[in-house]
């Protein structure tokens, strides 16, 4: 297994970082290849998150579950082993499969401190975040004002942007 923790935008959409809730940004590259599954070493575009690394490893490697997190806040930080995450294991088997990862829907969140084209996200600054939902076909992304220094949204204040993406129309699509 070889993954990297994010992509990397170099000049799409006027971005030049790795601080964006663009597909570029955000999509992590990864490899696994496992002998004798049918699909191994083929490409899927099966939606995955960093947090099927866990149950997928787990599963791969023991042929074991790892529970579900409680919903409750309190519960979940009580547990001692729990995931959000899904195995990502079928895919192996079905490349072309699309039941991994939170009911085919990903999330990503990023940090800005400016909502400013060309502004670097900066966590220190930080001023808004944006939320991101990515489904097979289209990405949305809310912003919403943040707290750096109590570290929260302030969803009370409401929406400050959205952006909506037809992500089957390519990757490098401008349309918003």
């Amino acid at each position: 297994m070889l993954w990297g923790d994010h992509g990397y935008q170099l000049g799409e959409n006027d971005q030049w970082s790795k601080v964006s809730n663009f597909e570029q940004s955000v999509r992590i590259p990864l490899f696994i290849r496992v002998h004798g599954a049918a699909g191994s070493g083929r490409h899927t575009s099966a939606l995955w998150e960093a947090v099927d690394l866990l149950p997928t490893l787990t599963d791969l490697a023991m042929q074991f579950t790892v529970p579900t997190c409680p919903r409750e806040i309190l519960p979940s930080r009580a547990t001692t082993l729990c995931t959000d995450g899904k195995s990502a294991a079928p895919l192996l088997d079905e490349p072309d499969a699309r039941a991994c990862s939170a009911s085919e829907r990903a999330f990503s969140q990023v940090p800005r401190g400016a909502l400013v084209q060309g502004e670097p996200g900066d966590v220190a600054g930080e001023r808004y975040r944006g939320y991101a939902r990515r489904v097979a076909s289209w990405r949305y992304t809310e912003w919403i004002g943040f707290n750096a220094t109590r570290g929260v949204a302030n969803w009370s204040a409401g929406l400050v942007g959205r952006e909506l993406y037809a992500e089957a129309l390519g990757p490098s699509c401008r349309f918003d």
